[in-house]
Protein backbone atom coordinates (compact mmCIF):
# COMPACT_ATOMS: atom_id res chain seq x y z
CA UNK A 1 0.00 0.00 0.00
CA UNK A 2 1.34 3.45 -0.85
CA UNK A 3 -0.14 6.91 -0.88
CA UNK A 4 -2.08 6.13 -4.03
CA UNK A 5 -3.87 3.41 -2.10
CA UNK A 6 -4.78 5.51 0.91
CA UNK A 7 -3.24 8.80 2.00
CA UNK A 8 -4.18 8.03 5.59
CA UNK A 9 -2.13 4.83 5.71
CA UNK A 10 1.24 5.78 4.27
CA UNK A 11 4.14 3.95 5.84
CA UNK A 12 6.91 5.79 7.65
CA UNK A 13 9.36 4.41 5.08
CA UNK A 14 7.53 5.76 2.06
CA UNK A 15 7.02 9.10 3.78
CA UNK A 16 10.69 9.54 4.69
CA UNK A 17 12.63 8.18 1.71
CA UNK A 18 13.73 10.13 -1.33
CA UNK A 19 12.89 9.00 -4.83
CA UNK A 20 15.39 6.89 -6.73
CA UNK A 21 18.22 8.60 -8.54
CA UNK A 22 17.98 6.05 -11.35
CA UNK A 23 14.75 6.12 -13.33
CA UNK A 24 13.17 3.33 -15.36
CA UNK A 25 15.61 2.57 -18.15
CA UNK A 26 14.33 -0.55 -19.89
CA UNK A 27 14.71 -1.02 -23.61
CA UNK A 28 12.22 -3.78 -24.38
CA UNK A 29 13.79 -5.33 -27.44
CA UNK A 30 15.39 -8.67 -28.13
CA UNK A 31 15.60 -11.49 -25.64
CA UNK A 32 16.65 -11.29 -21.99
CA UNK A 33 18.66 -13.87 -20.11
CA UNK A 34 16.68 -13.25 -16.92
CA UNK A 35 13.34 -11.51 -16.37
CA UNK A 36 12.55 -10.73 -12.73
CA UNK A 37 8.92 -9.95 -11.93
CA UNK A 38 8.45 -7.73 -8.89
CA UNK A 39 10.68 -4.92 -7.59
CA UNK A 40 10.52 -5.48 -3.85
CA UNK A 41 13.30 -6.82 -1.65
CA UNK A 42 13.40 -10.22 -3.39
CA UNK A 43 13.43 -8.86 -6.93
CA UNK A 44 15.91 -6.10 -6.18
CA UNK A 45 18.30 -8.32 -4.22
CA UNK A 46 18.22 -10.90 -7.03
CA UNK A 47 18.89 -8.23 -9.66
CA UNK A 48 21.66 -6.73 -7.54
CA UNK A 49 23.42 -10.06 -7.15
CA UNK A 50 23.15 -10.70 -10.91
CA UNK A 51 24.41 -7.23 -11.87
CA UNK A 52 27.97 -8.37 -12.63
CA UNK A 53 27.09 -11.78 -14.05
CA UNK A 54 27.26 -10.75 -17.69
CA UNK A 55 23.61 -11.70 -18.13
CA UNK A 56 21.03 -9.40 -19.69
CA UNK A 57 18.59 -8.82 -16.83
CA UNK A 58 15.28 -6.95 -16.76
CA UNK A 59 13.38 -6.11 -13.57
CA UNK A 60 9.64 -5.66 -14.18
CA UNK A 61 7.33 -3.91 -11.71
CA UNK A 62 3.56 -3.55 -12.11
CA UNK A 63 3.57 -0.17 -10.35
CA UNK A 64 6.70 1.51 -8.94
CA UNK A 65 9.66 -0.12 -7.25
CA UNK A 66 9.26 -0.76 -3.50
CA UNK A 67 5.63 0.41 -3.42
CA UNK A 68 4.27 -2.97 -2.27
CA UNK A 69 4.85 -5.21 0.73
CA UNK A 70 8.52 -4.22 1.10
CA UNK A 71 7.52 -0.59 1.61
CA UNK A 72 5.33 -1.61 4.53
CA UNK A 73 7.62 -3.73 6.69
CA UNK A 74 8.72 -2.86 10.23
CA UNK A 75 12.33 -2.87 9.02
CA UNK A 76 13.94 -5.51 11.26
CA UNK A 77 16.80 -7.54 9.82
CA UNK A 78 17.24 -10.50 12.14
CA UNK A 79 17.96 -14.21 12.20
CA UNK A 80 15.59 -14.50 15.16
CA UNK A 81 12.24 -15.43 13.63
CA UNK A 82 10.11 -15.85 16.71
CA UNK A 83 10.64 -19.19 18.44
CA UNK A 84 11.87 -21.12 15.41
CA UNK A 85 15.01 -23.13 16.05
CA UNK A 86 13.77 -25.64 18.62
CA UNK A 87 10.92 -26.49 16.26
CA UNK A 88 13.27 -26.86 13.30
CA UNK A 89 15.58 -29.19 15.21
CA UNK A 90 12.64 -31.32 16.36
CA UNK A 91 10.95 -31.46 12.96
CA UNK A 92 13.82 -31.33 10.46
CA UNK A 93 17.00 -32.10 12.37
CA UNK A 94 20.06 -30.30 13.72
CA UNK A 95 21.86 -29.74 10.40
CA UNK A 96 18.72 -28.34 8.77
CA UNK A 97 18.25 -25.83 11.61
CA UNK A 98 21.93 -24.91 11.46
CA UNK A 99 21.71 -24.11 7.73
CA UNK A 100 18.61 -22.00 8.33
CA UNK A 101 20.44 -19.99 10.98
CA UNK A 102 23.54 -19.60 8.83
CA UNK A 103 21.50 -18.33 5.89
CA UNK A 104 19.76 -15.64 7.91
CA UNK A 105 22.93 -14.60 9.75
CA UNK A 106 24.51 -14.26 6.30
CA UNK A 107 21.72 -11.83 5.32
CA UNK A 108 22.63 -9.52 8.21
CA UNK A 109 26.34 -9.52 7.39
CA UNK A 110 25.63 -9.09 3.65
CA UNK A 111 23.49 -6.01 4.32
CA UNK A 112 26.14 -4.49 6.56
CA UNK A 113 28.83 -5.21 3.99
CA UNK A 114 26.91 -3.46 1.21
CA UNK A 115 26.01 -0.53 3.48
CA UNK A 116 29.74 -0.04 4.11
CA UNK A 117 30.99 -0.63 0.56
CA UNK A 118 28.35 1.55 -1.14
CA UNK A 119 28.27 4.18 1.61
CA UNK A 120 24.52 3.76 2.08
CA UNK A 121 22.88 6.12 4.55
CA UNK A 122 19.92 4.08 5.75
CA UNK A 123 19.63 4.78 9.49
CA UNK A 124 21.43 1.51 10.18
CA UNK A 125 22.19 0.38 13.72
CA UNK A 126 23.13 -2.87 15.40
CA UNK A 127 20.58 -3.89 17.99
CA UNK A 128 19.65 -6.86 20.11
CA UNK A 129 16.42 -8.64 19.19
CA UNK A 130 14.17 -10.15 21.84
CA UNK A 131 11.25 -12.57 21.94
CA UNK A 132 9.54 -12.02 25.28
CA UNK A 133 6.99 -14.15 27.05
CA UNK A 134 3.92 -12.26 28.29
CA UNK A 135 2.95 -15.24 30.49
CA UNK A 136 4.70 -17.37 33.09
CA UNK A 137 3.56 -20.47 31.20
CA UNK A 138 5.60 -19.40 28.18
CA UNK A 139 8.92 -19.35 30.01
CA UNK A 140 9.60 -23.04 29.47
CA UNK A 141 9.33 -22.55 25.72
CA UNK A 142 11.64 -19.52 25.87
CA UNK A 143 14.29 -21.46 27.81
CA UNK A 144 14.03 -24.41 25.40
CA UNK A 145 14.61 -22.03 22.48
CA UNK A 146 17.68 -20.55 24.18
CA UNK A 147 19.12 -24.05 24.63
CA UNK A 148 18.41 -24.96 21.00
CA UNK A 149 19.94 -21.75 19.66
CA UNK A 150 23.02 -22.12 21.84
CA UNK A 151 23.61 -25.61 20.45
CA UNK A 152 23.54 -24.07 16.96
CA UNK A 153 26.02 -21.32 17.91
CA UNK A 154 23.39 -18.65 17.34
CA UNK A 155 23.98 -15.40 19.31
CA UNK A 156 21.30 -16.27 21.90
CA UNK A 157 20.96 -15.85 25.66
CA UNK A 158 18.21 -15.71 28.29
CA UNK A 159 17.31 -12.39 29.93
CA UNK A 160 14.95 -11.70 32.79
CA UNK A 161 11.87 -9.48 32.79
CA UNK A 162 13.91 -6.45 33.87
CA UNK A 163 15.49 -6.35 30.38
CA UNK A 164 12.13 -5.89 28.64
CA UNK A 165 10.44 -2.44 28.70
CA UNK A 166 6.92 -3.91 28.81
CA UNK A 167 5.46 -6.44 31.28
CA UNK A 168 7.06 -9.83 30.68
CA UNK A 169 8.37 -12.96 32.39
CA UNK A 170 11.65 -13.19 30.51
CA UNK A 171 12.94 -13.38 26.95
CA UNK A 172 15.43 -14.85 24.52
CA UNK A 173 17.95 -12.27 23.29
CA UNK A 174 19.80 -12.37 19.96
CA UNK A 175 22.83 -10.06 19.84
CA UNK A 176 24.14 -8.14 16.80
CA UNK A 177 20.95 -7.91 14.78
CA UNK A 178 20.09 -4.90 12.59
CA UNK A 179 17.47 -2.20 12.31
CA UNK A 180 17.49 0.10 9.29
CA UNK A 181 15.42 2.11 6.85
CA UNK A 182 14.60 -0.63 4.32
CA UNK A 183 13.73 1.64 1.40
CA UNK A 184 16.89 3.75 1.68
CA UNK A 185 18.93 0.55 1.69
CA UNK A 186 17.12 -1.15 -1.17
CA UNK A 187 16.95 1.93 -3.37
CA UNK A 188 20.73 2.12 -3.12
CA UNK A 189 21.00 -1.51 -4.24
CA UNK A 190 18.59 -0.82 -7.09
CA UNK A 191 20.58 2.22 -8.19
CA UNK A 192 23.77 0.16 -8.20
CA UNK A 193 22.15 -2.63 -10.21
CA UNK A 194 20.77 -0.19 -12.80
CA UNK A 195 24.13 1.57 -13.13
CA UNK A 196 25.74 -1.80 -13.89
CA UNK A 197 23.28 -2.69 -16.63
CA UNK A 198 20.12 -4.15 -15.08
CA UNK A 199 17.12 -2.76 -16.94
CA UNK A 200 14.23 -1.49 -14.83
CA UNK A 201 10.71 -1.39 -16.28
CA UNK A 202 8.13 0.17 -13.96
CA UNK A 203 4.39 0.18 -14.67
CA UNK A 204 4.82 -3.09 -16.59
CA UNK A 205 2.26 -5.53 -15.27
CA UNK A 206 2.87 -9.14 -16.31
CA UNK A 207 -0.47 -10.81 -17.08
CA UNK A 208 0.66 -14.32 -18.05
CA UNK A 209 3.76 -16.51 -18.23
CA UNK A 210 4.52 -19.48 -20.45
CA UNK A 211 7.53 -21.79 -20.17
CA UNK A 212 8.67 -23.78 -23.20
CA UNK A 213 11.73 -25.85 -24.06
CA UNK A 214 13.42 -22.90 -25.75
CA UNK A 215 12.59 -20.24 -23.16
CA UNK A 216 9.82 -18.25 -21.51
CA UNK A 217 7.27 -15.76 -22.80
CA UNK A 218 5.79 -13.04 -20.63
CA UNK A 219 2.68 -11.18 -21.67
CA UNK A 220 2.47 -7.65 -20.30
CA UNK A 221 -0.03 -4.85 -20.76
CA UNK A 222 2.52 -3.28 -23.15
CA UNK A 223 3.36 -6.39 -25.15
CA UNK A 224 5.41 -9.59 -25.16
CA UNK A 225 8.79 -10.17 -23.51
CA UNK A 226 11.07 -13.17 -24.10
CA UNK A 227 13.53 -14.49 -21.53
CA UNK A 228 15.64 -17.58 -21.00
CA UNK A 229 14.77 -17.72 -17.28
CA UNK A 230 12.14 -16.05 -15.10
CA UNK A 231 12.14 -15.13 -11.43
CA UNK A 232 8.71 -14.52 -9.83
CA UNK A 233 9.11 -12.12 -6.90
CA UNK A 234 5.52 -10.93 -6.53
CA UNK A 235 4.90 -11.87 -2.86
CA UNK A 236 2.13 -14.28 -3.94
CA UNK A 237 3.12 -16.05 -7.18
CA UNK A 238 1.18 -14.89 -10.22
CA UNK A 239 1.86 -18.29 -11.85
CA UNK A 240 0.57 -21.33 -10.00
CA UNK A 241 1.99 -24.52 -11.45
CA UNK A 242 2.95 -25.45 -7.88
CA UNK A 243 -0.64 -25.29 -6.59
CA UNK A 244 0.19 -22.48 -4.20
CA UNK A 245 -3.51 -21.63 -3.92
CA UNK A 246 -3.70 -24.68 -1.65
CA UNK A 247 -0.36 -24.21 0.11
CA UNK A 248 -0.26 -20.49 0.94
CA UNK A 249 -2.36 -18.59 3.47
CA UNK A 250 -2.32 -14.77 3.05
CA UNK A 251 -2.51 -12.71 6.24
CA UNK A 252 -2.71 -8.99 6.87
CA UNK A 253 -0.97 -7.23 9.77
CA UNK A 254 -0.77 -3.67 11.09
CA UNK A 255 1.91 -1.19 12.15
CA UNK A 256 2.11 2.38 13.43
CA UNK A 257 4.92 4.78 14.27
CA UNK A 258 4.76 7.09 17.26
CA UNK A 259 6.70 10.06 18.57
CA UNK A 260 7.31 9.66 22.31
CA UNK A 261 7.88 12.24 25.03
CA UNK A 262 11.07 10.38 25.93
CA UNK A 263 13.66 8.33 24.06
CA UNK A 264 12.26 5.07 22.62
CA UNK A 265 13.85 1.95 24.13
CA UNK A 266 16.82 0.39 22.38
CA UNK A 267 16.32 -3.08 20.93
CA UNK A 268 13.76 -4.91 18.80
CA UNK A 269 11.01 -6.84 20.55
CA UNK A 270 8.24 -9.30 19.69
CA UNK A 271 5.97 -11.30 21.97
CA UNK A 272 6.02 -15.09 21.95
CA UNK A 273 2.25 -15.48 22.16
CA UNK A 274 -0.91 -13.57 21.41
CA UNK A 275 -2.12 -11.03 21.09
CA UNK A 276 1.07 -10.59 19.08
CA UNK A 277 2.92 -7.32 19.66
CA UNK A 278 6.23 -6.04 18.33
CA UNK A 279 8.07 -2.75 18.74
CA UNK A 280 11.40 -1.18 17.92
CA UNK A 281 13.13 2.18 17.74
CA UNK A 282 13.86 4.06 14.52
CA UNK A 283 16.31 6.97 14.57
CA UNK A 284 16.84 9.32 11.63
CA UNK A 285 17.48 12.95 10.75
CA UNK A 286 13.72 13.40 11.13
CA UNK A 287 13.85 12.35 14.78
CA UNK A 288 13.19 9.22 16.80
CA UNK A 289 10.14 7.00 16.44
CA UNK A 290 8.73 3.93 18.10
CA UNK A 291 7.36 1.48 15.53
CA UNK A 292 4.71 -0.86 16.91
CA UNK A 293 3.27 -3.87 15.08
CA UNK A 294 0.29 -6.07 15.85
CA UNK A 295 -0.93 -9.55 15.01
CA UNK A 296 -2.48 -10.67 11.78
CA UNK A 297 -5.73 -11.95 10.32
CA UNK A 298 -6.62 -13.67 7.07
CA UNK A 299 -6.94 -11.14 4.23
CA UNK A 300 -10.55 -10.07 3.74
CA UNK A 301 -11.83 -11.74 6.91
CA UNK A 302 -11.87 -8.76 9.25
CA UNK A 303 -14.43 -6.21 8.17
CA UNK A 304 -13.33 -3.68 10.81
CA UNK A 305 -9.69 -3.08 9.96
CA UNK A 306 -9.95 0.33 11.60
CA UNK A 307 -10.37 -1.41 14.96
CA UNK A 308 -6.98 -3.09 14.50
CA UNK A 309 -5.26 0.29 14.22
CA UNK A 310 -7.16 1.58 17.24
CA UNK A 311 -6.23 -1.49 19.29
CA UNK A 312 -2.57 -1.11 18.35
CA UNK A 313 -2.56 2.57 19.32
CA UNK A 314 -4.28 1.85 22.63
CA UNK A 315 -1.61 -0.73 23.48
CA UNK A 316 1.18 1.70 22.58
CA UNK A 317 -0.30 4.46 24.74
CA UNK A 318 -0.80 2.07 27.65
CA UNK A 319 2.86 0.99 27.59
CA UNK A 320 4.78 4.07 26.40
CA UNK A 321 4.66 7.84 26.89
CA UNK A 322 3.21 8.62 23.46
CA UNK A 323 3.16 12.22 22.27
CA UNK A 324 1.58 11.61 18.89
CA UNK A 325 0.86 9.09 16.18
CA UNK A 326 2.95 9.89 13.10
CA UNK A 327 2.12 7.17 10.56
CA UNK A 328 0.13 4.00 10.31
CA UNK A 329 0.12 1.30 7.67
CA UNK A 330 -0.63 -2.33 7.05
CA UNK A 331 0.93 -5.08 5.02
CA UNK A 332 0.46 -8.71 4.18
CA UNK A 333 2.48 -11.85 3.78
CA UNK A 334 1.94 -15.52 3.09
CA UNK A 335 2.34 -18.48 5.43
CA UNK A 336 3.41 -21.90 4.17
CA UNK A 337 2.41 -25.15 5.91
CA UNK A 338 5.77 -25.45 7.72
CA UNK A 339 6.26 -21.67 8.08
CA UNK A 340 9.39 -21.75 5.89
CA UNK A 341 9.58 -19.86 2.59
CA UNK A 342 9.48 -21.46 -0.83
CA UNK A 343 12.64 -20.36 -2.68
CA UNK A 344 13.93 -22.02 -5.83
CA UNK A 345 12.64 -23.64 -9.01
CA UNK A 346 8.87 -23.67 -9.27
CA UNK A 347 7.56 -27.26 -9.10
CA UNK A 348 7.74 -29.09 -12.44
CA UNK A 349 9.54 -26.15 -14.09
CA UNK A 350 13.08 -25.86 -15.44
CA UNK A 351 13.31 -22.13 -16.20
CA UNK A 352 10.94 -20.54 -13.69
CA UNK A 353 12.12 -19.55 -10.19
CA UNK A 354 10.12 -18.08 -7.33
CA UNK A 355 10.24 -16.93 -3.72
CA UNK A 356 7.20 -16.63 -1.46
CA UNK A 357 5.85 -17.47 1.98
CA UNK A 358 8.10 -15.37 4.22
CA UNK A 359 5.67 -15.39 7.18
CA UNK A 360 6.57 -11.85 8.15
CA UNK A 361 10.36 -12.31 8.11
CA UNK A 362 11.04 -11.06 4.59
CA UNK A 363 13.88 -8.66 5.36
CA UNK A 364 16.36 -11.46 6.06
CA UNK A 365 14.82 -14.23 3.95
CA UNK A 366 14.25 -11.79 1.08
CA UNK A 367 18.00 -11.21 0.90
CA UNK A 368 18.59 -14.95 1.27
CA UNK A 369 16.20 -15.51 -1.65
CA UNK A 370 18.21 -13.17 -3.84
CA UNK A 371 21.38 -15.09 -3.01
CA UNK A 372 19.83 -18.52 -3.63
CA UNK A 373 18.12 -17.60 -6.90
CA UNK A 374 21.13 -15.75 -8.33
CA UNK A 375 23.33 -18.75 -7.50
CA UNK A 376 20.87 -21.20 -9.06
CA UNK A 377 20.68 -19.09 -12.22
CA UNK A 378 24.45 -18.66 -12.60
CA UNK A 379 25.82 -21.95 -11.23
CA UNK A 380 22.85 -24.29 -10.90
CA UNK A 381 23.37 -24.85 -7.17
CA UNK A 382 23.11 -23.20 -3.76
CA UNK A 383 24.15 -24.42 -0.31
CA UNK A 384 20.77 -23.38 1.12
CA UNK A 385 18.38 -24.40 -1.64
CA UNK A 386 17.30 -27.69 -0.07
CA UNK A 387 15.86 -26.10 3.07
CA UNK A 388 13.63 -23.79 1.00
CA UNK A 389 12.80 -26.13 -1.91
CA UNK A 390 9.33 -25.23 -3.30
CA UNK A 391 8.75 -28.90 -4.17
CA UNK A 392 9.21 -30.15 -0.60
CA UNK A 393 6.47 -32.03 1.21
CA UNK A 394 5.06 -30.80 4.52
CA UNK A 395 2.74 -33.72 5.29
CA UNK A 396 0.61 -32.97 8.37
CA UNK A 397 1.27 -29.23 8.22
CA UNK A 398 0.11 -29.18 4.60
CA UNK A 399 -3.11 -30.89 5.57
CA UNK A 400 -3.80 -28.17 8.13
CA UNK A 401 -3.29 -25.27 5.75
CA UNK A 402 -5.28 -26.97 3.00
CA UNK A 403 -8.07 -27.45 5.55
CA UNK A 404 -7.92 -23.73 6.37
CA UNK A 405 -8.09 -22.79 2.70
CA UNK A 406 -11.00 -25.16 2.11
CA UNK A 407 -12.83 -23.69 5.08
CA UNK A 408 -12.22 -20.21 3.72
CA UNK A 409 -13.66 -21.12 0.35
CA UNK A 410 -16.47 -22.97 2.11
CA UNK A 411 -17.52 -19.76 3.79
CA UNK A 412 -17.34 -18.05 0.44
CA UNK A 413 -19.94 -20.36 -1.09
CA UNK A 414 -22.40 -20.01 1.77
CA UNK A 415 -25.00 -17.39 2.53
CA UNK A 416 -23.89 -14.07 4.00
CA UNK A 417 -25.08 -14.67 7.53
CA UNK A 418 -24.57 -11.72 9.84
CA UNK A 419 -24.31 -9.04 7.16
CA UNK A 420 -25.54 -5.64 8.30
CA UNK A 421 -28.09 -4.46 5.76
CA UNK A 422 -28.63 -0.84 4.83
CA UNK A 423 -31.83 -0.04 3.07
CA UNK A 424 -30.53 1.20 -0.28
CA UNK A 425 -27.54 2.66 -2.11
CA UNK A 426 -28.47 5.99 -0.55
CA UNK A 427 -27.66 4.53 2.86
CA UNK A 428 -24.00 3.84 2.05
CA UNK A 429 -22.04 6.46 4.05
CA UNK A 430 -19.69 8.95 2.41
CA UNK A 431 -16.18 7.62 1.78
CA UNK A 432 -17.30 4.04 2.39
CA UNK A 433 -18.13 0.87 0.51
CA UNK A 434 -20.69 -1.90 0.67
CA UNK A 435 -21.88 -4.93 -1.26
CA UNK A 436 -25.12 -4.09 -3.05
CA UNK A 437 -27.44 -6.99 -3.80
CA UNK A 438 -29.10 -5.97 -7.04
CA UNK A 439 -31.86 -8.06 -8.55
CA UNK A 440 -29.59 -10.49 -10.39
CA UNK A 441 -26.05 -9.86 -9.14
CA UNK A 442 -23.88 -8.52 -6.35
CA UNK A 443 -22.02 -5.26 -6.88
CA UNK A 444 -19.16 -3.67 -4.94
CA UNK A 445 -20.18 -0.04 -4.48
CA UNK A 446 -18.11 2.84 -3.13
CA UNK A 447 -19.54 6.28 -2.28
CA UNK A 448 -16.90 9.02 -2.47
CA UNK A 449 -16.53 11.89 -0.01
CA UNK A 450 -18.53 14.02 -2.47
CA UNK A 451 -21.28 11.42 -2.87
CA UNK A 452 -20.33 9.93 -6.24
CA UNK A 453 -20.96 6.19 -6.63
CA UNK A 454 -18.52 3.74 -8.22
CA UNK A 455 -19.70 0.21 -9.05
CA UNK A 456 -17.43 -2.78 -9.54
CA UNK A 457 -17.87 -6.49 -9.99
CA UNK A 458 -17.45 -8.37 -6.72
CA UNK A 459 -15.78 -11.26 -8.58
CA UNK A 460 -12.02 -11.44 -8.07
CA UNK A 461 -10.49 -12.22 -11.49
CA UNK A 462 -7.94 -14.59 -9.96
CA UNK A 463 -10.18 -17.65 -9.39
CA UNK A 464 -13.66 -16.18 -8.89
CA UNK A 465 -14.02 -15.51 -5.17
CA UNK A 466 -15.89 -12.40 -4.08
CA UNK A 467 -14.16 -9.38 -2.64
CA UNK A 468 -14.95 -7.71 0.66
CA UNK A 469 -14.74 -4.06 1.76
CA UNK A 470 -11.74 -2.90 3.81
CA UNK A 471 -12.87 0.31 5.50
CA UNK A 472 -9.55 1.32 7.09
CA UNK A 473 -7.62 1.16 3.81
CA UNK A 474 -10.48 1.90 1.41
CA UNK A 475 -9.89 -1.15 -0.73
CA UNK A 476 -11.66 -4.27 -1.96
CA UNK A 477 -9.91 -7.39 -0.60
CA UNK A 478 -10.23 -11.03 -1.64
CA UNK A 479 -10.15 -13.46 1.30
CA UNK A 480 -9.25 -16.49 -0.80
CA UNK A 481 -5.71 -15.68 -1.92
CA UNK A 482 -5.08 -12.11 -0.83
CA UNK A 483 -5.66 -10.04 -3.97
CA UNK A 484 -6.54 -6.41 -3.25
CA UNK A 485 -8.03 -3.70 -5.46
CA UNK A 486 -8.32 0.08 -5.23
CA UNK A 487 -11.52 2.10 -5.47
CA UNK A 488 -11.45 1.99 -9.27
CA UNK A 489 -10.81 -1.76 -9.33
CA UNK A 490 -7.10 -1.60 -10.16
CA UNK A 491 -4.88 -4.33 -8.70
CA UNK A 492 -3.04 -3.28 -5.54
CA UNK A 493 -1.77 -6.75 -4.63
CA UNK A 494 -1.74 -10.03 -6.51
CA UNK A 495 -2.03 -12.83 -7.36
CA UNK A 496 -4.77 -11.23 -9.50
CA UNK A 497 -3.29 -9.59 -12.59
CA UNK A 498 -6.48 -8.03 -13.96
CA UNK A 499 -8.69 -5.30 -12.54
CA UNK A 500 -12.21 -5.74 -11.20
CA UNK A 501 -14.75 -5.11 -13.93
CA UNK A 502 -16.65 -1.83 -13.75
CA UNK A 503 -20.42 -1.98 -13.36
CA UNK A 504 -22.88 0.63 -14.63
CA UNK A 505 -25.13 1.13 -11.61
CA UNK A 506 -27.76 2.97 -13.64
CA UNK A 507 -28.35 -0.17 -15.70
CA UNK A 508 -29.22 -2.32 -12.68
CA UNK A 509 -32.57 -2.72 -11.01
CA UNK A 510 -32.96 -1.98 -7.33
CA UNK A 511 -31.74 -4.10 -4.48
CA UNK A 512 -30.29 -3.68 -1.02
CA UNK A 513 -26.77 -2.86 0.08
CA UNK A 514 -25.06 -4.87 2.76
CA UNK A 515 -21.98 -3.97 4.77
CA UNK A 516 -19.69 -6.99 4.92
CA UNK A 517 -19.15 -8.59 8.32
CA UNK A 518 -17.83 -11.93 7.12
CA UNK A 519 -16.25 -13.43 4.01
CA UNK A 520 -18.41 -13.55 0.92
CA UNK A 521 -19.19 -16.40 -1.41
CA UNK A 522 -17.84 -17.54 -4.75
CA UNK A 523 -19.77 -16.06 -7.67
CA UNK A 524 -20.89 -18.78 -10.04
CA UNK A 525 -21.84 -16.38 -12.81
CA UNK A 526 -20.75 -12.85 -13.76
Amino acid sequence: MNTSENSNTESLWLATSDGRRQESNATIDGRFDVAIIGAGIVGISTAYQLRSSGLRVILLEARTALSGVTGHTTGKLTSQHGLTYKRLIDERGFEFAKLYGEANEWAIRFAESEIASLGIECDHAREAAYVWSPTSEGLEEIRAEVEACSSLNMPASFVGPEAIPVPSFGAIKFSDQVRFHPLKFLRALLDAAVLEGVQLAENYRVTSIDEAEDGCTLQTEQGEIKADKIMIATNYPIEDSGWFVAKLAPYRSYASSFVLNSDPPEGMYISSSGPLRSFRKHSSENGDYLIVGSGHHRVGQDSNAQANFEDLEAWARANFDVRELSHRWSTQDNWTPDELPYIGLSPDKTRMFLATGFAGWGMSTGLVAGKIISNLITTGESAWSNIYDPSRSSYGALAEIVKENVQTVGRLVGDRLGSAEVGSLADIPLDSGAIWQAKDRRVAVYRSATGQLQGLSTVCPHVGCQVDWNDAEKSWDCPCHGSRFDLEGNVLHGPAVKALERVDLDSLEGGTAVVATDATRIQSSP
